[in-house]
């Protein structure tokens, strides 16, 4: 019971009694009005007073398309003035309630329907409603003169707006007390009893309709066609409310975001689950939940039939799926491949079939226009669905049993490996394809120290003998290093004779082990230790390639760390650690205090190694080596390492993102082209991103998308064109999402080669080339081999496949993953763990969407050394956001913003 602000109580009509058949409830009250309210209640005119129509999602926008309609279910004449309607439920609050005017007669039968703007809803629906709501700017804009309003009440504050997501209608007389009250798709508790909802409509446009005078909302409202005015009230017993969960046709394989061309990679896969074959014919499958939409709906041709667990493969385009999956789907959507039918356009919807990354539907309709199936992903809604969250590029959301509970989080599991046509249940399933979670239960959150640095260094404590390692740990070290040795013929101790099992012991849950190998015997010896204890969270560190690359392909989720004993490192040799790092696995260099410097470490940064520094032995020098930038020290005083890191005042800098120019500076120069290229380098870019095509006749070319109509004066698809019929396009096309941008004054852009573009780059800048296909890795390698550009390049995909191929082309390859997705709600250091393990194990540094980019994935990524940049970061608040987060790098389309240079 809520009292209002004049002590005031609204009696809420809850069904607690019983229901008398062809009478109204007759209701049970405890409150001490509940006298008045029986009387009330039990008035004539009052008990045949109902909600018999609601429209709250109409189709396109909801302002001012809502209505509702009451109807007076009686025999005699009701008089309704001054009785109250809307959505708030507290005297005071800020949803809307208003009265009806004086003279207001409602005779048996009749219906009244009000709506949020009479102008909107003749448009609409084409009819005149009695009343409209008082004017507001957005949801009634213009006063209809032919139709009266409802008149303000002191009750509420606000308008009526009822929530798509789920809401409730009161009507109450003029002494307000309740008489009909329902709510829609979440149920309600009054006075200590539960309100069980009317269902959510089935399809956006249809209005929730009263069928039944049970007093259960639940059962009494059914969706239908919205028929304002035309209240019809069955004399039949309710029937159970139906299953909203298919027993018949499912979808069970989504893949919204293919790798490389997306046009041509998106599918949907359904089944027949039922006993009985079902004709298909007329049935619509699309992503457009509203009639006249502009997304699309596709119709299956006549005498289309699925048999019992058949799978049916829809594709946008056919050939696409056969490049990628080696499988012909049934139906596609643009004519690619001559022996496969396409669908059928419809009248439901004037657009085609595209699956949005962030979010979107997969609804299948039978011919009567009946939801028979639906699936959301991402951030979008749909009645009574809950989303999937969303996968990353290149995977699927795969239904993993028959049983659907509308849920797609529950119902759809991450499929790393697409694989259209096959289940994963059924007579023929496919259960070796089931993917089991990587998501590991205990993970290592390891000791941050008390310091102001945004990215402060990872504190490595060094090992000297046993009685120091409980100093470390109680100085709170992030990571142990410990130097090995053999003793005898299968002991593996430290050097003063502790047993490795020991120390591995100390440190568990606590600190990441670092072990160090310089005896190529030890190899077999410690990976039987570490697999013993189920450790993989460790570094392995060793001044020999060769121990690094084997340890590493004992275990890919060791993680490697090469070190360097030299104490000064010209040019040549630091071109020599970069491809030994590469090549024996390793994401981090260890360098001796004496070879640090600024621009040392940036040169090693810039190709995806982090560095850690070596403190001198009984003198720390962390106050030389932390504003130079290290990302790690190893220190066998950590006490004094700490001390200095607690005098940075809060956000200090010490690591600053690398600018890495996207596509050059598209802001200032035309995208991928010389001209963008060249600024890059005259702004002073850390790194320039591009993306890298093969054309019809085996050239590599430098352009971002698959087609060629956004950025140059062509049509079609990049890979159909030879590169002469390429370089004949004009590369500077006014873009209408970027106007701003555009150079009117260049009139000689051209799509560069991969040749020009590192012929121009050498000695400049270190390049990140995107693979935008797969297939053409020997090429790219054997390109950059011949410009001498190794050291200089880090090749990236979405695809680990193609990451692969580049290692086993030329291992020395800088190699990066780029990552897209759904940022993690829960289970956020798993996570972490997860993406970090991915990356060692491709022996790639990571390109990141920022949209998902955790706080505990920055921490967990800096103590394993390895670098994360991320995509695509264009407002300077942005880029202020992700500084303050301590990315390693920050792709931008505005480089200048980030290296004051002058503004455009």
């Amino acid at each position: 019971m809520k009292m209002g602000k004049q002590g005031k109580k609204v009696i809420w009509s809850l069904m607690v009694a019983s229901v008398v058949a062809g009478s109204m409830p007759v209701y049970a009250e405890t409150t001490v009005a509940a006298a008045k309210y029986a009387k009330a209640i039990g008035d004539e005119q009052a008990s045949t007073l109902r909600i018999t129509e609601i429209l709250y999602d109409a189709e396109g926008s909801d302002d001012g398309t809502e209505f509702v309609e009451i109807s007076n279910l009686g025999e005699e004449t009701l008089d309704i003035s001054g009785y109250l309607i809307g959505d708030e439920e507290t005297r005071g609050g800020n949803e809307g309630m208003f009265a009806f005017p004086e003279g207001t007669l409602l005779p048996p039968g009749a219906s009244i329907v009000i709506a949020q703007s009479a102008m909107i809803n003749k448009s609409k629906y084409g009819y005149t409603p009695d009343y409209e709501f008082p004017p507001v700017s957005r949801y009634n804009p213009e006063d209809d003169p032919e139709t009266p309003n409802l008149l303000p009440a002191d009750w509420a504050t606000g308008t009526l707006i009822l929530a798509n997501g789920g809401d409730d209608l009161l009507l109450m007389d003029r002494d307000e007390n309740v008489i009909d009250y329902v709510p829609y798709i979440n149920d309600t508790q009054w006075n200590g009893q539960t309100v069980k909802a009317a269902t959510s409509v089935k399809v956006i446009g249809q209005s929730l309709q009263r069928e039944y005078v049970t007093g259960d909302p639940s059962a009494d409202f059914v969706p239908g066609t919205p028929s304002p005015g035309s209240m019809r009230i069955s004399d039949r017993e309710p029937e159970a409310p139906e299953d909203p969960n298919s027993k018949s046709l499912l979808i069970t394989e989504v893949v919204n975001d293919p790798l490389f061309d997306e046009s041509t990679g998106e599918f949907i896969e359904i089944t027949n689950i039922s006993e009985k074959t079902i004709d298909l014919s007329g049935y619509l499958i699309g992503d457009e939940e509203t009639r006249g939409g502009n997304e699309g709906m596709n119709e299956f041709p006549e005498g289309t039939k699925i048999e019992p667990y058949q799978t049916i493969v829809i594709a946008r385009y056919a050939d696409g799926i056969v490049e990628r999956h080696q499988t012909t789907p049934d139906f596609e959507l643009f004519d690619s491949m001559e022996e496969v039918p396409e669908l059928l356009p419809s009248d439901w919807a004037t657009g085609s079939i595209y699956l949005a990354n962030g979010g979107d539907h997969v609804i299948l309709m039978d011919p009567d226009k009946n939801v028979v199936d639906a699936m959301t992903y991402g951030s979008a809604t749909f009645p009574e669905v809950t989303a999937h969250p969303g996968v990353a590029g290149g995977h699927a959301m795969e239904r993993l049993t028959a049983t659907d509970t509308n849920d797609a989080s529950v119902d759809f599991v991450d499929q790393p490996k697409p694989s259209p046509g096959m289940l994963l249940f059924g007579p023929e399933a496919h259960e070796d394809r089931v993917p089991v979670s990587d998501l590991k239960e205990k993970v290592l959150v390891v000791n941050e120290p008390e310091t102001g640095i945004v990215l402060p260094p990872t504190v490595i404590g060094v090992y000297d003998k046993k009685s120091d390692l409980e100093d470390m740990l109680d100085e709170e070290v992030s990571s142990v290093f410990v130097s090995l040795k053999k003793s005898g013929r299968d002991s593996v101790v430290t050097q003063d004779g502790t047993k490795l099992e020991d120390v591995l012991e100390k440190l568990e849950g606590k600190a990441i082990p670092v072990v160090q190998i310089e005896d190529k015997d030890l190899v077999a010896k410690v990976d039987r230790l570490l697999r013993e204890r189920d450790l993989t969270d460790v570094h392995i560190v060793s001044s020999r390639p060769h121990i690094l690359k084997e340890m590493r392909e004992k275990n890919n989720e060791y993680r490697g760390a090469l070190l360097v004993q030299e104490g000064k490192l010209n040019e040549k040799k630091r071109k020599e650690i970069v491809l030994e790092a590469r090549s024996s696995k390793s994401h981090v260099v260890v360098l001796q205090q004496s070879a640090l410097s600024k621009d040392v470490i940036r040169y090693f940064r810039h190709r995806g190694l982090t560095v850690w520094g070596m403190d001198r032995k009984n003198k720390s020098q962390a106050e030389e080596m932390i504003p130079q930038g290290v990302a790690g020290i190893l220190s066998d005083s950590p006490e004094q390492v700490h001390k200095v890191l607690a005098t940075y005042p809060e956000n200090s800098i010490t690591q600053p993102p690398m600018v890495m120019a996207h596509r050059g500076v598209p802001s200032l120069k035309p995208e991928n082209t010389m001209y963008a290229f060249e600024e890059a380098v005259r702004l002073g870019a850390d790194l320039i991103e591009t993306d890298v095509h093969m054309t019809k006749d085996g050239h590599l070319v430098i352009i971002h998308d698959f087609d060629l109509e956004r950025t140059t004066d062509g049509t079609g698809k990049v890979k159909d064109y030879t590169l002469k019929e390429l370089r004949e396009l004009n590369a500077n096309k006014l873009d209408p999402k970027n106007p701003s941008w555009y150079q009117p004054d260049i009139t000689d852009a051209v799509i560069p080669t991969l040749d020009e573009l590192l012929a121009f780059a050498k000695g400049k800048a270190v390049l990140l080339l995107e693979a935008k296909g797969i297939g053409y890795e020997k090429e790219m390698a054997e390109v950059i081999q011949e410009h001498d550009m190794v050291a200089d390049v880090i090749v990236s995909s979405f695809s680990s496949e193609v990451l692969e191929r580049f290692a086993k082309i030329n291992p020395e390859l800088g190699l990066g993953f780029t990552l897209s997705g759904t940022k993690p709600e829960e289970k956020l250091d798993q996570y972490a763990e997860k993406v970090v393990t991915d990356a060692v194990q491709l022996n790639a540094t990571y390109f990141i969407n920022q949209e998902i980019v955790t706080p505990e994935l920055v921490r967990y990524a800096k103590h394993r050394g390895i670098i994360l940049s991320v995509y695509t970061v264009n407002e300077e608040a942005d880029m202020k956001r992700v500084t303050e987060w301590g990315i390693g790098g920050i792709i931008t389309d505005y480089a200048q913003k980030l290296l004051d240079a002058p503004k455009q």
